[in-house]
């Protein structure tokens, strides 16, 4: 690997692990179910994604990735701490995973997108992996990779941040924040 790779790596890793420090401090102060806090991340990506013009494939990827994070939410909130980190990271990642295949399955051609190539697509959009199918049409002489991470624009940062911090405030809450009616907010 190279440099600018790792260095890549470790600042998100970097940038992932201060959304986590953030939804665990907030949930010590902020005391409002879990649901609340998750659609508000959905709606607030939602609404981000659309304006990078890519209407129908962010909006379907957000909703993908919303009920992806919203069914962890409903595992781990069952869960200890202990089983409810390793639920939110495997769920977690899952629900970035399946929003990033919907946005390239929706926006790319399976030519220009190789599907067995789909789970290199989320590091592509990164910027991490560059070797990464050809050209998307005769048109362009940009490779796919340059023009996924063009067209997803702030998305997959935004899934990655979001699921951190929401999954974060999840587990710091605990057992003890289970309402039922699930978009209540306590003031």
């Amino acid at each position: 690997m190279s440099g600018e790779i790792i260095g890549f790596v470790l600042v998100a890793a970097a940038l992932v692990s201060g959304m986590i420090v953030l939804g665990a401090w907030l949930a010590g102060r902020i005391s409002t179910t879990p649901l609340a806090i998750t659609a508000a991340a959905v709606l607030g990506t939602l609404g981000i994604g659309l304006l990078g013009g890519r209407v129908l494939a962010a909006g379907a990827a957000t909703m993908v990735w919303g009920l992806g994070v919203a069914a962890t939410v409903a595992v781990v909130i069952r869960l200890r701490t202990g089983p409810g980190i390793v639920a939110g990271v495997l769920g977690g990642t899952i629900a970035v995973q399946a929003a990033i295949i919907a946005f390239v399955i929706l926006r790319f051609s399976a030519f220009a997108a190789p599907r067995d190539e789909a789970h290199l697509w989320l590091p592509a959009m990164l910027g991490v992996v560059r070797r990464l199918g050809g050209p998307v049409d005769e048109r362009q002489e940009q490779p796919f990779w340059v023009q996924l991470s063009t067209d997803a624009n702030v998305l997959p940062w935004l899934f990655l941040l979001l699921t951190g911090f929401v999954l974060a405030y999840v587990v710091r809450r605990g057992r003890g924040d289970r309402d039922p009616r699930l978009l209540a907010v306590r003031v």
